[in-house]
C-alpha cells in the first residue's frame, strides 16, 4: 500500500489544516490572558480574595503547607518529607519529569529530590496524597523560601494527622539511617571532635570469625536492643547497653566493636581516658555523646588508675603530684548514674586483656551487662579463618592442624597473618603447621626452664580457658595469663616484663633508678609496657651497626621517645644518646675523605678523648681547607650501643661524651625516680599569684627546661599589664597558682632537644630577644595559614589550662615539685620558657626595660590596626601611638587625666579630649568638621567608653575594641544607627576569649540583647536573643549590619619584627612610653599601682 505522504495534495491539505489549528489555540489563549487582566483590573484584590475563599469552600480538598522554619527554628517535619520522598515516595511512585540528585560524604547513596514546582503522589493506605515543592527567592535579600503542599480529600484528614505524618517521620528517619555513614569520634582538648571521619572498616558479622553460637548470641542481643524502646520504659530503666570484651590480645575485640557498628549503623565515639583531665569534663564528654551511638573504651584497666579495690594495699608505690584526673568514683557515677539519663539507644563497650584487674563495680549489671570472653583460636574459628582466607572449606591437613591447635594457644590474628603469606591454599596450610610446630617446641623448652621470678603477688595465675563464651553480668575470675606467658616473663622493681629484657631493666635501674616511677600512667601492666619500648630500642643500639644504621630508623626511635616523655618516662640520657649517635652519623659518612685529610686530621686514639662537639668542629675545619664539606670517619663497623655502655657503673671509665648522659645517675633509685622536672641545674625565682585579692610572693623554682621548639630565656624585663591585673583580680578566670607576666625581653640561654637548625641560627645562643604573648604553635590550621592571633593550641592549652602545648607546665616549685601554671610564658619570673615561634631579634640599639612592651601592648595595637580595623593613609582615628605609623591624618587621645592627654601628644596624637572636662562626641565632632573619626578604638573594656566610641564614628566607620571586658560586661548602642548608616563594630578578641560579652542595643524604645563569645575553631560566633517570642519578625524588620572581627593582637611571626624595625626607626619613642619602672621585688606595688591608676602610661619590671 502506498503510503499517504507520498501524495503531495494529501501533505498540503494537512499543513493548512494544522496552519488553522495552531491559529485558533493562539486565539484561544490571547483571549484568556484578555479576560484575565480585564478581570485583575477591573475587580479590586479585596473581592478577588472574596470571590476565590467562596469556591475554596465548594472544593473537596485540603492543602497542608509544610515550611523550612517554625516558630523560628528548623522544621523537623519539613526535613522529613525531604527524606521520605527520596527514599520511599520517589522510588514507588510515577516520577515527576524533573529531579534533583546529588551525593555528600556522609551518605552511601545518591539522594534524590523534587524540582521546584514538581508534583508526585503516595499513597498511604488506599488513600492518594499530593506533594508539591515550592521555593521563592526574595529579591532584596536573596534568601530562599522553602515548603511543601500535602493535598487530600477532606475525608481523610484525621488519617493524616494521625498516621500518615507519624508514618512520614518513622520511614524518614529509618531512611536516614540506612543511608548515612558510620562516624567515628576522637577526643580533642576534653571535646569531641566536630565531625568526625568516616569509618571505612569493612568488619561486618558476615565476615566476623567467631564460634557460631557466639555471634548468634551477641545478634540476638543486639537486635532485642534495638527493639526494645517500649520494654525499657515499661521496667523504668535506661534504653542502654553494655559490654565487657575480654580476652588475650588479637582475639577480635576491636573487630567485633566495627562489626557492631556496621551492624547497628552506630557512630563510635572513643573515649581515651588517658587524655581526660578530670571528673568533670569526663560528665560533658559523655553528656554530649549523641543517641544511637557506640561509647567505647580500650583497655579499661590501662587507660588510667582504675584497679580493683579488693586488691591488696601496698602494691602501688605512692605517687607524687599528679594533677586533677579522672577518678574510678567519677566513672562509675557517669556510667551509670543520673548523667546516664541524659539519652537513650546508646552502647558502651569496654575492653580489656585482663578482666580480674577490673574493679567489681564496673563488672556489674547496668554497667557491663554482658561479658564476651574472646579466647585463642579454636579449631572452628580457623575454619572459617581458612574458608574466608584461602577458600577452602575442608583439607586433609585439617586432622593434623585440629590435634596441634589443643596443644597450642595461639590467637586468630597470628592464625590470619600466616595464612596471608602464602597464596596457594596448601602450600599456605603446610606453612601454617609447621608455624604451630615451631610454636609448640618453643613452649615446651620455656615450660621445662625454672621461671626467672615470680609474679608480683608471689603465685602464678592459672592458665585461661581455651575457646569463646559469654556470661551475664557478675565477677567471675579469669587468669590474666597462661603458665607459659608466666614462664617467659620476669619481675624486676615489680614490673612484670619479658625475661630478655629482665637484664636491660636492671641495668637501667642500677643507674637511672626507676625511670617509670613518676609516669602520668597509673597502671603497672601499662608501665611495663612502656619499660619494654625502652628495652627494645636498647636492644637494637646493641646489635646495630653504624653502617647498618639508617637515619630513618633513628627518627622512629626519637619519636618513641618523645611519646615516651610525654607519659613522663625519665628517658632523657637515652635521648642525648640518640641524638650524640646523630652527630655520629654525619661524622661517619665519607671514609674516602681520609686520605685527603690524613695531613690534618688527628689520630683516632686523640678523636676517642674528644667529645662530638669538639669533634666536629676539627674535622669541618680541616674539610673546608681542602674544600671539601662531606664528612668523615676512621670508624664505621663498631657498635652504636655497647653493652658494655649500659651496663658500666663506673663513671671513670666512660668516654667524656657520655658525661652529659649520665649526669643524673644516682645509686639511689629513689632519688633518680624523680620527675623530669627535678633538675640539678640550679634554681629561679619566679613571682606566683595563689589566690583571688592576694599578694603576689616570691617563690623559687626548679629550672625549667625547654622542649623541643621552645627556648629557655634569661628574663631581662617583664611589662605591667592590665591583662595580668584581670587575673589577680579574678575578673578572668585562670588556673592558680600561675605566675603571670607575658611581655618580656631576655637573652637566649638553651634550645630545647631537636629544635630544628633554622630556629638555632636565628636565634642563637647569647643573643636579645623579645617575646609575644600570643605564642603560635606553628602547626595548627590557623598558624599554617598565617593567622598566628587564632591560634589553636595558644587557647586550648594555655589560655584555658595555663600549659604549653604538651598539656604540661615548665614550672615547677624547688621545695615540693608542685607544678605552677603559666600565663603565656610567666614572664615574671628569671627565666621563662618560651616557643621560638613567639620570639623576635631584639637590635642592640633598643633597651631591655622599655622594649618589653612590644610584646603586648605595642602588639595588640598593631593587630587592631593592621588586622581589624584595616587603617589606610588619611584615616582620621582616635587611638594613639601604633595609629601614626599607619598614615593616619588626626589622631585624637581621649582620656580623663590631663597628665596621660599630654604624655599622648609625644606618641604622636594631633588633638587631645579631656572626657570629663567637655562632650568628647561633640569635641571629636568639631575636630572632624560634625562627621565623626574613620576608625575609633575603645581600650578600656568600659560600658561608658564602648557607647562613646561607637557614637564618634563617622557614617560606614569603625569601632574597635580591644579593651578586656570584665566577664559579663554590657555596652549600649542604638541598632537602627548600625542598620541604617552602615556603622561598623570590630570586637577585638582580647576581650571576648576570656568570657562571654554581652551587648543592649535599642529599636523602637526596645531592647535586645545581642551576645558575642570566643569559639576556637570558628572565631566569633554572635547570637541575638530578643524578648519577644517571634525573633523572625525582628529579622524581617531590619538587616543587622554588625561585622564582628577577632583581633586579639597581632600574629607573632609576621608583626613582630616589623614592631621592632618600627621602634628602631623611631616611628614611636619606647622611652617615653614606659613611665614606672620596678625592681623585681617590688612587682607587688607594681600592680597596685596599676590597679589605683597611678601608671600614666606602661610599667616594667626589671628582672636580671
Amino acid at each position: 500500500m502506498t503510503s499517504p505522504f507520498n501524495n503531495n495534495k494529501t501533505l498540503r491539505q494537512g499543513k493548512a489544516r494544522g496552519k488553522g489549528e495552531m491559529g485558533s489555540a493562539f486565539s484561544v489563549v490571547a483571549s484568556v490572558a484578555i479576560l484575565r487582566s480585564t478581570f485583575n483590573e477591573m475587580i479590586p484584590d479585596e473581592v478577588r480574595g472574596y470571590i476565590w475563599s467562596i469556591t475554596r469552600r465548594f472544593s473537596t480538598e485540603i492543602t497542608m503547607v509544610i515550611k523550612e522554619s517554625h516558630d523560628g527554628s528548623t522544621n523537623r517535619l519539613f526535613k522529613a518529607v525531604v527524606t521520605y520522598l527520596d527514599g520511599h515516595a520517589l522510588s514507588n511512585s510515577v516520577l515527576p519529569k524533573r529531579l534533583t540528585v546529588g551525593k555528600n560524604e556522609n551518605v552511601r547513596n545518591f539522594t534524590y529530590g523534587l524540582e521546584r514546582n514538581s508534583e508526585i503522589v503516595d499513597v498511604f493506605q488506599g488513600v492518594t496524597m499530593k506533594w508539591k515543592f515550592n521555593s521563592d527567592i526574595n529579591s532584596t535579600s536573596h534568601f530562599e523560601t522553602r515548603w511543601y503542599e500535602l493535598k487530600f480529600h477532606k475525608m481523610h484528614t484525621e488519617l493524616v494527622k494521625k498516621k500518615y505524618l507519624v508514618h512520614v517521620l518513622e520511614m524518614a528517619k529509618m531512611f536516614k539511617d540506612r543511608n548515612r555513614i558510620v562516624r567515628f569520634h576522637t577526643i580533642r582538648h576534653d571535646r569531641w571532635s566536630s565531625s568526625g571521619v568516616n569509618l571505612d572498616h569493612p568488619m561486618t558479622f558476615g565476615t566476623l570469625v567467631m564460634d557460631g553460637d557466639l555471634k548468634e548470641t551477641v545478634l540476638n542481643d543486639l537486635d532485642c536492643f534495638r527493639r526494645g524502646k517500649e520494654y525499657y520504659r515499661k521496667i523504668g530503666k535506661v534504653w542502654k547497653r553494655g559490654y565487657l570484651l575480654y580476652g588475650p590480645p588479637g582475639t577480635g575485640k576491636s573487630s567485633l566493636i566495627a562489626a557492631m557498628a556496621n551492624y547497628m549503623n552506630y557512630d563510635i565515639y572513643n573515649l581515651n581516658l588517658s587524655v581526660v583531665t578530670s571528673d568533670s569534663s569526663l560528665e560533658y564528654l559523655l553528656l554530649h555523646v549523641p543517641n544511637r551511638s557506640i561509647l567505647v573504651v580500650e583497655d579499661i584497666d590501662c587507660s588510667i588508675k582504675l584497679q580493683n579495690r579488693e586488691s591488696k594495699k601496698g602494691d602501688e608505690p605512692a605517687d607524687s603530684y599528679r594533677g586533677p584526673q579522672v577518678t574510678l568514683a567519677g566513672l562509675l557515677n557517669a556510667i551509670d548514674g543520673l548523667l546516664c539519663c541524659c539519652g537513650d539507644e546508646k552502647i558502651t563497650v569496654f575492653t580489656t586483656n585482663y578482666k580480674d584487674r577490673i574493679d567489681p563495680a564496673l563488672l556489674r549489671a547496668g554497667r557491663m551487662d554482658r561479658h564476651i570472653n574472646l579466647s585463642y583460636c579454636t579449631f572452628s574459628t580457623f575454619k572459617q579463618l581458612a574458608a574466608n582466607y584461602l577458600d577452602i572449606n575442608d583439607h586433609d591437613l585439617y586432622c593434623h592442624i585440629e590435634k596441634l591447635m589443643e596443644k597450642v594457644k595461639v590467637s586468630p590474628a597470628e592464625v590470619a597473618g600466616e595464612l596471608m603469606k602464602a597464596k596457594g591454599s596448601k602450600t599456605s596450610l603446610e606453612d601454617f603447621i609447621t608455624y604451630l610446630e615451631s610454636k609448640e617446641s618453643q613452649e615446651e623448652k620455656s615450660s621445662t626452664a625454672p621461671p626467672l621470678a615470680s609474679n608480683v603477688d608471689g603465685n602464678r595465675p592459672e592458665p585461661q580457658e581455651n575457646g569463646n563464651n559469654i556470661s551475664k553480668s557478675g565477677v567471675q575470675d579469669q587468669s590474666s595469663h597462661t603458665e607459659t606467658e608466666a614462664a617467659d616473663m620476669g619481675n624486676v622493681g615489680g614490673y612484670s616484663v619479658k625475661a630478655e629484657f629482665a637484664n636491660i631493666i636492671k641495668a637501667i635501674f642500677s643507674k637511672h633508678g626507676d625511670i617509670a616511677a613518676n609516669s602520668c600512667l597509673q597502671s603497672k601492666q601499662c608501665r611495663s609496657s612502656l619499660l619494654e619500648i625502652v628495652c627494645r630500642i636498647i636492644q637494637k643500639l646493641q646489635k646495630a651497626k653504624l653502617k647498618d644504621l639508617k637515619e630513618t630508623e633513628l627518627k622512629s626511635m626519637l619519636s618513641e621517645l618523645q611519646d615516651l616523655e610525654s607519659m613522663r618516662l625519665e628517658v632523657g640520657w637515652l635521648r642525648k644518646r640518640l641524638d650524640e649517635i646523630v652527630e655520629a652519623m654525619r661524622l661517619f659518612e665519607l671514609i674516602a675523605v681520609s686520605e685527603k685529610l690524613s695531613d690534618t686530621i688527628f689520630s683516632t686514639e686523640k678523636m676517642r678523648t674528644m667529645t662530638w662537639n669538639e669533634v666536629r668542629e676539627h674535622i669541618m675545619k680541616a674539610l673546608r681547607s681542602c674544600g671539601c664539606r662531606r664528612l668523615f670517619s676512621s670508624k664505621k663497623n663498631g657498635s652504636v650501643l655497647s653493652s658494655s655502655w649500659l651496663l658500666n657503673r663506673n663513671n671513670n671509665q666512660i668516654n667524656k661524651g657520655d658525661n652529659d648522659v649520665i649526669k643524673r645517675s644516682s645509686s639511689s633509685a629513689a632519688a633518680a625516680a624523680a620527675a623530669y622536672h627535678v633538675s640539678s641545674g640550679g634554681s629561679m625565682r619566679g613571682l606566683v599569684f595563689w589566690e583571688t585579692n592576694k599578694p603576689l610572693t616570691i617563690e623559687e623554682f626548679n629550672m625549667p627546661r625547654p622542649k623541643a621548639g621552645e627556648i629557655l630565656i634569661k628574663t631581662k624585663a617583664c611589662g605591667v599589664c592590665h591583662s595580668d591585673l584581670h587575673v589577680i583580680k579574678g575578673e578572668i578566670p585562670f588556673s592558680n597558682p600561675c605566675v603571670v607576666g607575658h611581655e618580656i625581653t631576655g637573652e637566649v640561654v638553651e634550645h630545647g632537644p631537636h629544635t630544628d637548625n633554622k630556629t638555632i641560627q636565628r636565634l642563637p645562643v647569647g643573643s636579645r630577644v623579645v617575646g609575644a604573648f600570643i605564642m603560635p604553635c606553628g602547626n595548627c590550621s590557623f598558624c599554617s595559614k598565617g593567622h598566628d592571633d587564632l591560634c589553636e593550641d595558644f587557647f586550648a592549652y594555655n589560655r584555658a589550662k595555663g600549659t604549653l602545648y604538651d598539656g604540661e607546665t615548665r614550672l615547677f616549685l624547688r621545695n615540693s615539685g608542685k607544678p605552677v601554671f603559666m600565663y603565656s610564658m610567666g614572664g615574671m619570673a628569671e627565666y621563662c620558657v618560651v616557643p621560638a615561634n613567639a620570639l623576635s631579634v631584639l637590635p642592640d640599639s633598643l633597651p631591655y626595660k622599655e622594649s618589653a612592651i612590644l610584646g603586648c601592648a605595642v602588639f595588640t595595637a598593631y593587630g587592631a590596626m593592621a588586622h581589624a580595623a584595616e587603617v589606610r593613609a588619611g584615616d582620621s582615628v582616635a587611638v594613639i601611638g601604633i595609629a601614626r605609623a599607619f598614615g593616619a591624618s588626626d589622631i585624637i587621645a581621649v582620656d580623663v587625666h590631663d597628665e596621660k592627654l599630654q604624655k599622648a601628644k609625644t606618641f604622636g596624637a594631633t588633638h587631645t579630649v579631656n572626657a570629663i572636662q567637655e562632650d568628647a562626641i561633640e569635641k571629636i565632632r568639631e575636630i572632624t568638621g560634625g562627621m565623626g573619626v574613620d576608625i575609633a578604638v575603645e581600650a578600656l573594656g568600659k560600658p561608658q567608653t564602648f557607647l562613646q566610641c561607637v557614637q564618634s564614628v563617622k557614617d560606614g566607620g569603625k569601632a574597635v575594641m580591644i579593651g578586656l571586658a570584665q566577664s559579663g560586661a554590657v555596652g549600649e548602642v542604638d541598632i537602627n544607627r548600625l542598620v541604617r548608616r552602615k556603622v561598623y563594630i570590630l570586637l577585638s578578641l582580647s576581650n571576648l576569649i576570656e568570657s562571654t560579652v554581652y551587648i543592649l542595643i535599642s529599636l523602637s524604645h526596645s531592647y535586645y540583647l545581642v551576645s558575642v563569645f570566643p569559639s576556637p575553631s570558628m572565631g566569633i560566633k554572635i547570637h541575638l536573643n530578643s524578648r519577644k517570642k517571634n525573633i523572625e519578625k525582628l529579622k524581617d524588620r531590619i538587616k543587622l549590619n554588625i561585622q564582628v572581627i577577632g583581633s586579639y593582637g597581632g600574629r607573632a611571626r609576621q608583626d613582630l619584627p616589623k614592631l621592632v624595625k618600627l621602634a628602631e626607626s623611631g616611628i614611636f619613642n619606647l622611652t617615653n612610653a614606659v613611665t614606672r619602672k620596678y625592681k623585681f621585688e617590688d612587682a607587688n606595688k607594681a600592680y597596685e599601682d596599676l590597679n589605683k591608676g597611678n601608671i600614666l602610661s606602661r610599667a616594667v619590671v626589671e628582672i636580671m
